[in-house]
């Protein structure tokens, strides 16, 4: 069976149009530059990169965001002046603030004041937006821009942070789940449109005992959300919400159960960690162990220590 998986564009760097020229965040800005590498594993998510910049007092050109963006900063303040055809507009921003741009956002001119700043900017990207909500959201209708403190975006750019620092051990289905918690988030607090419909109220229960089987026989395999969604015909954003209401936990935390029960099982057995790690669908034998850590309170080689000796 083949399905879908994560466009490769989130490969692709964040731009902005500066003076009509597509230009990379980082060029937009006196010494700027990205700070963190790509992670060992592939990112599933929306395109996250961060971003550090060296204190500037200048005009600015004309800028035009061609896909809604999010900028976090985590460090710096900055203070701007834009013009935007009759329109101006006047921001001051510091650390925990989060700028919200709508797409193709634009002003002709302005000036901006900063300190040394660093900070993460996510791009909501269609591709990976039709892919996870394909009947459901083609773009996310903001107005203008906002800035303001969020806690909710706060955590959830916290823990795609962790993920994207850690090298991507979950897979496409902790990132996925994420995305779509993202997107639902912003089209609460943040859209001018209708809200996301709701289809239904649980799986059915022979769709959830296709899900189960699947999983079960795939353990070994990376799974994502637009995998499992295609097994009962409906999007990533329905089945995880229903997935959810059927079972009292998210898809990714299913998934990562099962393999935690199966890697206790082969402990039993005498495959090596690597061995278990691979089978069970791990990231590497140190994801196993660190899964192990927050589980159990000790590694896997300390549990099956601990096993044969009782």
């Amino acid at each position: 069976m083949t399905t879908p998986q994560m466009s490769t564009l989130r490969k692709e760097p964040i731009q902005v149009m500066v003076e009509g020229k597509l230009v990379k965040i980082d060029q937009a800005r006196e010494g700027g530059e990205r700070t963190v590498p790509q992670p060992v594993h592939p990112w599933h998510g929306f395109p996250m990169e961060f971003h550090s910049g060296r204190a500037e007092c200048r005009e600015t050109a004309s800028h035009c965001f061609p896909q809604t963006l999010i900028w976090y900063q985590k460090l710096g303040h900055t203070h701007g002046r834009m013009t935007s055809g009759c329109y101006s507009y006047e921001a001051a921003t510091g650390p925990g603030e989060f700028i919200v741009i709508q797409e193709n956002f634009e002003f002709d001119r302005g000036f901006c004041q900063t300190t040394d700043t660093a900070g993460i900017a996510l791009e909501i990207r269609p591709a990976v937006l039709n892919q996870l909500f394909p009947d459901e959201i083609k773009t996310i209708n903001l107005s203008g821009f906002r800035i303001n403190h969020d806690k909710a975006l706060e955590n959830l750019f916290a823990l795609m942070e962790m993920e994207i620092q850690n090298g991507c051990p979950s897979g496409g289905l902790y990132t996925e789940s994420l995305s779509i918690a993202l997107v639902t988030y912003l089209t609460q607090a943040y859209a001018n449109g209708k809200p996301l419909k709701r289809i239904g109220n649980k799986l059915a229960g022979q769709n959830l005992q296709t899900v189960k089987s699947y999983v079960r026989e795939n353990l070994a395999n990376e799974l994502s959300l637009v995998e499992l969604a295609n097994l009962v015909h409906t999007s990533p954003y329905h089945f995880a919400r229903l997935f959810k209401a059927t079972m009292g936990m998210t898809p990714h935390s299913y998934v990562l159960e099962q393999r935690i029960v199966e890697a206790q099982r082969l402990l039993k057995s005498g495959r090596t960690i690597a061995e278990i790690a691979t089978v069970t669908g791990f990231a590497s034998p140190t994801h196993l162990a660190d899964v192990f850590r927050r589980r159990f309170g000790v590694s896997p080689t300390n549990l099956r220590k601990q096993a044969n000796h009782s």
